[in-house]
């Protein structure tokens, strides 16, 4: 992101015709878009994680029990 933002302000300053300033604008989105996955990996994915830990945990400590079943074929 520091790099988009670093190359966005010198576009911004030394290119001011619409491509120069289009191009700065796609940096800043292209900064924004690598950040995405970092952000949803801290917001979204460690409460889902917490989740489905809690659930692993309570089936771990469901009693099974095993039994042999007898069968009769003729």
């Amino acid at each position: 992101m520091i790099a988009s933002l670093a190359l966005h302000a010198i576009l911004v300053d030394w290119n001011t015709t619409p491509f120069g300033q289009g191009l700065g604008e796609g940096l800043l989105v292209l900064g924004w878009v690598a950040l995405w996955r970092p952000i949803d990996i801290l917001l979204f994915e460690r409460f889902e994680s917490r989740q489905e830990r809690h659930l692993l945990d309570k089936l771990a400590r469901v009693p099974v029990e095993f039994a042999a079943v007898k069968e009769d074929r003729p």
